[in-house]
């Protein structure tokens, strides 16, 4: 007889539990609703250029990897995890963000915690027939590193990010960056940032990128020309994989870079 009572409530709690799971899976942490989300996975990575995308309504997405850079005057640096964020939908129109810049591991040289980040990405206006998807994205590192590779004070930018379907296949994107830098002197520069990427959708879980950006401070600092390209695959509906690899077009910046990682929604 005990027994059997034993099983029954087993197989009741199984049922209750069973039946509950759906409706917590309908709220996020801060009991925020889900939206309907059958679209993949909105990843920043692994480009310079942010995506035009947002983390659906009631969702959360990590992402993050490793990168190497093989620099130009000599060394090499490994960061680890290279662009973590941790990004969550609070509204159609709005998420919410932290990242940590990485570990830096610099040979020769010393090794260091990057910085913080928070901001929100912002859908401002959506594609039609003849005019790209815009969203915004105002955001602030925090000087919390450590001395070799932080900043002194806090550096806010704001990123306007575009995206345009052209095909079924196709699509094209890109980011103009304007951010406040912190020099040796302690003293704020304006330095504009503007990237281009083509990517292309081989099947449902694979598609690849190419990507041109460049980096120009306001004053005497020297600009940045660098391309890149690399592959995303999805294995799964929620998880995607990925991996690049780079130049740069002038000394300012890596001879070679490269990298992998991942992004996790959930």
């Amino acid at each position: 007889m005990r027994f059997k009572y034993t099983a029954r409530s087993a197989a009741v709690l199984v049922v209750l539990a069973t039946t509950a799971m759906p409706v917590a899976a309908q709220t996020n942490f801060f009991g925020i609703d889900r939206a309907a989300h059958d679209s993949g996975v909105p990843a920043d990575r692994p480009g310079f250029g942010d995506n035009i995308g947002l983390v659906p309504k009631g969702y959360y997405l990590a992402e993050g990897g490793v990168r190497f850079d093989d620099n130009q005057g000599g060394g090499s640096s490994t960061t680890i995890p290279s662009s973590f964020l941790l990004r969550t939908g609070i509204d159609e129109n709005i998420e919410l963000r932290v990242g940590f810049n990485g570990y830096v591991l610099n040979s020769p040289g010393e090794d260091g915690a990057g910085d913080a980040t928070v901001g929100a990405k912002i859908r401002v206006h959506d594609e039609t027939t003849y005019t790209p998807a815009v969203s915004l994205l105002p955001t602030v590192s925090l000087p919390v590193g450590s001395d070799a590779v932080s900043a002194t004070k806090a550096e806010p930018e704001l990123h306007f990010i575009w995206g345009k379907t052209l095909t079924s296949d196709f699509s094209l994107g890109g980011n103009v960056n304007l951010a406040e830098r912190v020099d040796a002197a302690e003293n704020y520069t304006l330095e504009t940032a503007v990237s281009l990427a083509a990517n292309y959708g081989f099947t449902d879980r694979l598609s690849g990128y190419a990507e041109y950006y460049t980096i120009l401070p306001e004053n005497d600092g020297r600009d940045t020309h660098a391309i890149n390209g690399g592959v995303a695959f999805v294995p799964g509906h929620l998880i995607q994989l990925d991996a690049y690899v780079g130049t740069g077009l002038n000394d300012t910046t890596s001879n070679i870079f490269f990298g992998g990682g991942i992004a996790k929604l959930f």
